[in-house]
């Protein structure tokens, strides 16, 4: 129900979540399917829940780190979070929560929440929740990319413009649900839905402004 994101273990076995809370590891020799255990408690609602899954097999010990975005609750309010955890048989373990976006709403729409993983970074979407002016608000999570270290700390040379919350790889964006590294060249990629039309397909270059809701 809802499958909203997926990613290989290795070359037989895929995660796939669904909105609604749960995670799966698909076996696609069989096509069986296991149900994960120890997630994070999403609030699933219009648009939120379990979103996006993301593996990294660390090259030098082989050990797998799972990363989530989902909509965690905070009192009546909703906000885009990520976690990290280890991975052992079909549980989740030593889960972290490294990023909760600064602007919680009621709304429960527009969150982004695509991950992508190179070697360094992790990338997340976020969207403007619905609120338009978040977009340009660089202070605020809302209507941007992000790029994390793998630990959830701000990358370094992130661009720190004026004002800027320090995890921010670009802004501007209205909501953003995919995400995707280039693989011959580096260059992230991304798409976001317009409203009646007007959908992007954009490639990211840190500290642009991608003009929602100025320009669409």
């Amino acid at each position: 129900s809802h499958p909203w994101g997926m990613d290989f273990l290795d070359d037989r076995q895929l995660f796939v979540t669904e909105r609604g809370g749960n995670l799966y590891l698909i076996d696609l020799t069989t096509g069986k399917r296991r149900v994960i255990g120890n997630l994070p408690v999403v609030k699933a609602a219009r648009q939120g829940g379990l979103l996006d899954v993301a593996v990294r097999r660390n090259p030098s010990t082989d050990n797998v780190t799972i990363y989530l975005c989902y909509s965690l609750m905070i009192g009546n309010k909703t906000l885009t979070a990520i976690e990290k955890a280890g991975f052992s048989d079909s549980s989740l373990t030593d889960r972290q929560t490294i990023f909760k976006a600064n602007n919680p709403t009621t709304s429960a729409i527009h969150y982004g929440c695509r991950l992508a993983i190179d070697d360094v970074y992790l990338y997340a979407s976020l969207g403007e929740r619905g609120d338009r002016h978040q977009a340009q608000d660089p202070s605020l999570h809302g209507g941007a990319i992000i790029r994390l270290l793998h630990d959830g700390t701000p990358a370094a040379n992130n661009p720190n413009l004026e004002d800027w919350a320090p995890e921010l790889l670009s802004k501007g964006h209205r909501n953003p649900q995919g995400l995707a590294i280039n693989p011959k060249t580096g260059a992230l990629w991304s798409h976001e839905h317009g409203p009646r039309g007007g959908d992007e397909i954009n490639i990211i270059i840190a500290g642009q402004n991608y003009g929602w809701p100025k320009v669409s």
